[in-house]
């Protein structure tokens, strides 16, 4: 927002020649009722395609994901940069990819704002895990009938491996359907990431607190805390971690991606005529940054692994502490 080049939303309208754009302007096989041109505000002096990169690597996991691809924009003829042209993760996408009604639609950002639809069922799940104890079998089986474990456990991952450091309580968007779903979620906004290989941000999240605000523990990491006290759910997420580790976010696997979006980049001269209209990233920003990711992806796999091995030690040693219900 404080960067002179904005994001910008189109929305297709009857009134405008049609109600949806083509699905294939962004390499998708339905219509789709809005896109954006996104900006890379936080990663503006040198990581331009930080969210577009992360969106590419997560592709194989179980998550919501934007199609996402780097276009050139052009206004009333004047260059206007680089944008990414990303579908809007929304209820008109689910009702459009999936055939929902769009009455049947909840859409939740930051745990507790409803953008579409309403957040009274999630609002309820919360109250439930603060005076809950999952480790009790018959209270974690009511979790897991309203909550996609699978696609939980994949979040958490992408967003500690990749390191966004504007989250959890920040660039969280869940969504349901009403009639027989679970809640899933978004994965959103990762302009954030890509930091310090060495930075962990999974023990970040599942200690994060809300000190300043009087609570030891937030609806932010509160459902992952209240996972973490089931054996077999802790068991299960770091199977699956390591798992991703060995076979999706191998450094082979982050060193190809890193390099083929790096070469796109460069392929299509998007940088030397960005560069020349918004001033930045600099030349040497942008080659700094890169070489910056080839070394996080040589390391980030392993030192994931530990910083998971990490959290798991200071779990077991903690033991079996008592419940302690929320106000």
């Amino acid at each position: 927002r404080q960067n002179p080049q904005k994001s910008l939303k189109l929305t297709a309208k009857k009134q405008y020649g049609a109600k949806r754009f083509d699905g294939a302007i962004i390499d998708e096989n339905f219509p789709q009722k809005k896109l954006l041109l996104r900006s890379e505000y936080s990663s503006w002096h040198g990581g331009i395609f930080k969210d577009y990169l992360s969106t590419q690597i997560c592709t194989n996991l179980d998550l919501d994901l934007a199609a996402t691809k780097p276009v050139l924009v052009y206004i009333n003829g004047h260059y206007w940069g680089i944008h990414f042209l990303t579908q809007k993760l929304d209820h008109f996408h689910l009702a459009d990819k999936y055939g929902y009604k769009k009455s049947d639609l909840d859409v939740v950002h930051t745990y507790k704002n409803a953008d579409h639809g309403n957040s009274a069922g999630f609002d309820t799940l919360i109250d439930f895990l603060k005076v809950s104890d999952l480790s009790i079998q018959e209270n974690f089986e009511f979790v897991a009938s309203k909550v996609d474990l699978n696609n939980y456990i994949d979040w958490v991952i992408a967003e500690t491996f990749l390191q966004n450091w504007d989250w959890p309580c920040n660039n969280t968007r869940i969504w349901k359907y009403t009639k027989h779903g679970k809640w899933r979620n978004f994965l959103v906004d990762m302009d954030a990431t890509f930091t310090d290989p060495e930075i962990d941000v999974l023990s970040r999240f599942f200690y994060f607190t809300d000190a300043h605000r009087g609570q030891e523990l937030n609806i932010c990491n509160l459902l992952f805390r209240r996972l973490m006290d089931n054996d077999d759910f802790k068991t299960r997420f770091e199977t699956r971690y390591l798992q991703v580790i060995d076979t999706e976010f191998t450094a082979e696997y982050l060193l190809e991606m890193a390099h083929n979006t790096i070469d796109l980049m460069k392929k299509q001269g998007y940088l030397n005529q960005h560069m020349k209209r918004w001033g930045h990233p600099s030349t040497e920003e942008y080659q700094t940054w890169c070489n910056l990711l080839v070394d996080w992806a040589e390391r980030r796999p392993e030192l994931a692994r530990e910083q998971l091995e990490k959290l798991l030690a200071e779990l077991r040693q903690a033991g079996d502490s008592p419940f302690v219900p929320l106000d």
